[in-house]
Protein backbone atom coordinates (compact mmCIF):
# COMPACT_ATOMS: atom_id res chain seq x y z
CA UNK A 1 0.00 0.00 0.00
CA UNK A 2 1.01 3.57 -0.60
CA UNK A 3 1.77 6.13 2.11
CA UNK A 4 -1.21 7.85 3.78
CA UNK A 5 -3.50 5.25 2.23
CA UNK A 6 -3.41 7.11 -1.10
CA UNK A 7 -4.05 5.10 -4.25
CA UNK A 8 -1.95 5.37 -7.37
CA UNK A 9 -4.84 4.95 -9.77
CA UNK A 10 -4.98 3.06 -13.06
CA UNK A 11 -5.33 6.22 -15.19
CA UNK A 12 -4.01 9.58 -14.20
CA UNK A 13 -3.98 12.93 -15.99
CA UNK A 14 -1.53 15.43 -14.49
CA UNK A 15 -2.05 19.02 -15.64
CA UNK A 16 -2.84 17.89 -19.18
CA UNK A 17 -3.56 20.58 -21.76
CA UNK A 18 -4.44 20.31 -25.45
CA UNK A 19 -6.03 22.78 -27.82
CA UNK A 20 -9.36 22.19 -26.03
CA UNK A 21 -8.39 20.78 -22.61
CA UNK A 22 -7.18 23.22 -19.97
CA UNK A 23 -4.82 21.97 -17.27
CA UNK A 24 -6.79 18.82 -16.44
CA UNK A 25 -5.84 16.58 -13.52
CA UNK A 26 -7.72 13.53 -12.26
CA UNK A 27 -7.16 9.97 -11.10
CA UNK A 28 -9.34 6.96 -11.93
CA UNK A 29 -8.97 3.83 -9.78
CA UNK A 30 -8.81 0.27 -11.06
CA UNK A 31 -12.25 -1.24 -11.61
CA UNK A 32 -13.98 2.11 -11.23
CA UNK A 33 -16.60 3.46 -13.64
CA UNK A 34 -16.27 7.21 -14.15
CA UNK A 35 -18.46 9.40 -16.34
CA UNK A 36 -16.96 12.56 -17.88
CA UNK A 37 -19.84 14.87 -18.72
CA UNK A 38 -18.70 17.54 -21.16
CA UNK A 39 -21.22 20.38 -20.92
CA UNK A 40 -19.93 22.12 -24.06
CA UNK A 41 -18.87 19.05 -26.05
CA UNK A 42 -15.33 20.40 -26.53
CA UNK A 43 -12.92 17.97 -24.82
CA UNK A 44 -14.19 14.43 -25.41
CA UNK A 45 -12.63 14.05 -28.85
CA UNK A 46 -9.29 15.28 -27.50
CA UNK A 47 -9.46 12.81 -24.62
CA UNK A 48 -10.12 9.98 -27.06
CA UNK A 49 -7.30 11.13 -29.38
CA UNK A 50 -4.84 11.45 -26.48
CA UNK A 51 -5.56 7.89 -25.39
CA UNK A 52 -5.39 6.61 -28.97
CA UNK A 53 -2.02 8.32 -29.39
CA UNK A 54 -3.29 10.49 -32.27
CA UNK A 55 -2.31 13.68 -30.43
CA UNK A 56 0.12 14.41 -27.61
CA UNK A 57 -0.54 16.80 -24.73
CA UNK A 58 0.78 20.34 -25.23
CA UNK A 59 1.76 20.10 -21.56
CA UNK A 60 1.29 17.66 -18.71
CA UNK A 61 1.48 13.87 -18.50
CA UNK A 62 -0.80 10.85 -18.69
CA UNK A 63 -0.04 7.75 -16.64
CA UNK A 64 -1.48 4.29 -17.17
CA UNK A 65 -0.93 1.98 -14.21
CA UNK A 66 2.02 4.13 -13.07
CA UNK A 67 3.81 4.28 -16.46
CA UNK A 68 4.05 7.42 -18.56
CA UNK A 69 1.55 6.80 -21.37
CA UNK A 70 2.69 9.68 -23.53
CA UNK A 71 6.32 8.50 -23.57
CA UNK A 72 5.96 4.75 -24.17
CA UNK A 73 2.54 4.57 -25.62
CA UNK A 74 2.89 1.75 -28.17
CA UNK A 75 3.36 -1.00 -25.56
CA UNK A 76 1.04 0.66 -23.04
CA UNK A 77 -1.67 1.14 -25.66
CA UNK A 78 -2.32 -2.59 -25.49
CA UNK A 79 -3.85 -1.93 -22.07
CA UNK A 80 -6.53 0.41 -23.42
CA UNK A 81 -9.63 -0.31 -25.54
CA UNK A 82 -12.15 2.00 -27.13
CA UNK A 83 -15.84 1.69 -27.85
CA UNK A 84 -16.83 4.36 -30.36
CA UNK A 85 -20.17 6.08 -30.54
CA UNK A 86 -22.67 3.86 -32.42
CA UNK A 87 -20.14 1.01 -32.41
CA UNK A 88 -22.31 -1.51 -34.22
CA UNK A 89 -21.98 0.70 -37.30
CA UNK A 90 -18.31 1.64 -36.90
CA UNK A 91 -16.54 -1.23 -35.13
CA UNK A 92 -17.71 -4.49 -36.68
CA UNK A 93 -16.54 -6.26 -39.83
CA UNK A 94 -19.62 -7.28 -41.80
CA UNK A 95 -17.64 -9.66 -43.99
CA UNK A 96 -16.25 -11.63 -41.03
CA UNK A 97 -17.89 -14.27 -38.86
CA UNK A 98 -19.06 -13.66 -35.30
CA UNK A 99 -16.10 -15.49 -33.78
CA UNK A 100 -13.61 -13.57 -35.98
CA UNK A 101 -15.18 -10.30 -34.87
CA UNK A 102 -15.20 -11.40 -31.24
CA UNK A 103 -11.49 -12.29 -31.34
CA UNK A 104 -10.42 -9.26 -33.37
CA UNK A 105 -8.37 -7.69 -30.53
CA UNK A 106 -6.76 -10.94 -29.39
CA UNK A 107 -4.13 -10.54 -32.13
CA UNK A 108 -2.61 -7.66 -30.16
CA UNK A 109 -1.79 -9.96 -27.26
CA UNK A 110 -1.43 -13.32 -29.01
CA UNK A 111 -0.22 -12.92 -32.60
CA UNK A 112 -1.33 -15.82 -34.86
CA UNK A 113 -3.66 -17.17 -32.15
CA UNK A 114 -6.16 -18.05 -34.90
CA UNK A 115 -3.82 -20.75 -36.17
CA UNK A 116 -4.38 -22.50 -32.84
CA UNK A 117 -7.63 -24.48 -32.97
CA UNK A 118 -7.61 -25.11 -29.21
CA UNK A 119 -7.59 -21.40 -28.34
CA UNK A 120 -10.48 -20.81 -30.69
CA UNK A 121 -12.47 -23.70 -29.24
CA UNK A 122 -11.89 -22.59 -25.67
CA UNK A 123 -13.11 -19.07 -26.55
CA UNK A 124 -16.28 -20.55 -28.07
CA UNK A 125 -16.83 -22.64 -24.91
CA UNK A 126 -16.34 -19.62 -22.64
CA UNK A 127 -18.57 -17.21 -24.59
CA UNK A 128 -21.38 -19.43 -25.85
CA UNK A 129 -23.13 -19.31 -22.43
CA UNK A 130 -22.95 -15.49 -22.61
CA UNK A 131 -23.96 -14.84 -26.24
CA UNK A 132 -25.78 -18.04 -27.18
CA UNK A 133 -26.01 -19.52 -30.67
CA UNK A 134 -24.90 -16.20 -32.22
CA UNK A 135 -21.32 -17.32 -31.70
CA UNK A 136 -21.67 -19.79 -34.61
CA UNK A 137 -22.97 -17.13 -37.03
CA UNK A 138 -20.97 -16.72 -40.22
CA UNK A 139 -22.91 -13.73 -41.53
CA UNK A 140 -23.46 -11.11 -38.82
CA UNK A 141 -25.48 -8.78 -41.06
CA UNK A 142 -28.75 -10.44 -40.00
CA UNK A 143 -28.17 -10.16 -36.25
CA UNK A 144 -30.26 -7.90 -33.98
CA UNK A 145 -28.78 -4.74 -32.41
CA UNK A 146 -28.68 -6.52 -29.02
CA UNK A 147 -26.61 -9.36 -30.52
CA UNK A 148 -24.27 -6.87 -32.20
CA UNK A 149 -23.78 -4.87 -28.99
CA UNK A 150 -22.96 -8.15 -27.22
CA UNK A 151 -20.30 -8.68 -29.85
CA UNK A 152 -18.77 -5.22 -29.33
CA UNK A 153 -18.69 -5.44 -25.52
CA UNK A 154 -17.67 -9.10 -25.22
CA UNK A 155 -14.80 -8.43 -27.63
CA UNK A 156 -13.48 -6.00 -25.00
CA UNK A 157 -14.37 -8.48 -22.22
CA UNK A 158 -12.31 -11.20 -23.95
CA UNK A 159 -9.37 -8.87 -24.59
CA UNK A 160 -9.44 -7.78 -20.93
CA UNK A 161 -7.78 -4.34 -21.11
CA UNK A 162 -6.92 -2.26 -18.06
CA UNK A 163 -9.16 0.58 -19.24
CA UNK A 164 -11.96 0.92 -21.77
CA UNK A 165 -13.19 4.32 -22.97
CA UNK A 166 -16.80 4.40 -24.19
CA UNK A 167 -17.90 7.36 -26.28
CA UNK A 168 -21.58 8.22 -25.60
CA UNK A 169 -22.60 4.58 -25.13
CA UNK A 170 -26.32 5.35 -24.66
CA UNK A 171 -26.84 7.75 -27.54
CA UNK A 172 -29.53 6.57 -29.97
CA UNK A 173 -30.39 3.56 -27.76
CA UNK A 174 -34.02 2.91 -26.80
CA UNK A 175 -34.93 2.05 -23.22
CA UNK A 176 -34.63 -1.71 -23.70
CA UNK A 177 -31.21 -1.39 -25.33
CA UNK A 178 -30.03 1.01 -22.61
CA UNK A 179 -30.86 -1.58 -19.94
CA UNK A 180 -28.92 -4.15 -21.94
CA UNK A 181 -25.90 -1.81 -22.28
CA UNK A 182 -25.92 -1.22 -18.53
CA UNK A 183 -25.71 -5.00 -18.07
CA UNK A 184 -22.83 -5.26 -20.58
CA UNK A 185 -20.90 -2.48 -18.80
CA UNK A 186 -21.47 -4.32 -15.51
CA UNK A 187 -20.00 -7.47 -17.10
CA UNK A 188 -16.82 -5.53 -17.90
CA UNK A 189 -16.68 -4.23 -14.34
CA UNK A 190 -16.99 -7.75 -12.93
CA UNK A 191 -13.66 -8.43 -14.64
CA UNK A 192 -12.22 -5.38 -12.86
CA UNK A 193 -11.87 -3.52 -16.16
CA UNK A 194 -11.94 0.24 -15.56
CA UNK A 195 -14.73 1.90 -17.56
CA UNK A 196 -14.59 5.56 -18.58
CA UNK A 197 -17.75 6.94 -20.16
CA UNK A 198 -17.40 10.10 -22.25
CA UNK A 199 -20.76 11.82 -22.54
CA UNK A 200 -22.39 15.10 -23.52
CA UNK A 201 -25.66 14.19 -21.81
CA UNK A 202 -26.30 12.07 -18.77
CA UNK A 203 -28.96 9.68 -20.19
CA UNK A 204 -28.41 6.46 -18.18
CA UNK A 205 -24.71 6.84 -17.45
CA UNK A 206 -25.17 7.51 -13.73
CA UNK A 207 -26.83 4.11 -13.24
CA UNK A 208 -23.44 2.43 -13.77
CA UNK A 209 -21.10 5.15 -12.51
CA UNK A 210 -19.12 5.44 -9.29
CA UNK A 211 -18.18 9.04 -10.01
CA UNK A 212 -19.21 11.88 -12.26
CA UNK A 213 -16.71 14.47 -13.49
CA UNK A 214 -18.30 17.61 -14.92
CA UNK A 215 -16.22 19.41 -17.56
CA UNK A 216 -17.07 22.94 -18.66
CA UNK A 217 -15.19 25.17 -21.13
CA UNK A 218 -12.36 22.62 -21.24
CA UNK A 219 -11.87 22.54 -17.47
CA UNK A 220 -12.82 20.06 -14.76
CA UNK A 221 -15.43 21.95 -12.73
CA UNK A 222 -17.04 19.49 -10.35
CA UNK A 223 -16.77 15.95 -9.12
CA UNK A 224 -19.63 13.93 -7.60
CA UNK A 225 -19.45 10.48 -5.98
CA UNK A 226 -22.42 8.19 -6.58
CA UNK A 227 -24.04 8.95 -3.22
CA UNK A 228 -24.06 12.65 -4.20
CA UNK A 229 -25.48 12.26 -7.72
CA UNK A 230 -28.81 13.66 -6.52
CA UNK A 231 -27.06 17.02 -5.90
CA UNK A 232 -25.95 17.08 -9.51
CA UNK A 233 -29.43 16.17 -10.73
CA UNK A 234 -30.94 18.90 -8.57
CA UNK A 235 -28.58 21.48 -10.06
CA UNK A 236 -29.63 20.69 -13.62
Amino acid sequence: TLPNGSKSGILKFENVSTKNIIDMSFTVEKGECVVFLDMNNTVLTDMMKLMQGEIKPLSGDIFLDGCNYTKKSSELKKGVCFIQENPIQSMLFQERSYIDNLCFLVDKKLPHWWLNKNIRESIVQEYEPLVGEDIYTNDISGLTPVSLYNLVYYRVHLYNPKVVLCMQPFSDADMYLRHHLIRLIDELRKKNITVIILAVSISDSLVVADRLMVVEQGMLRNEYHSEKFHYFRASQ
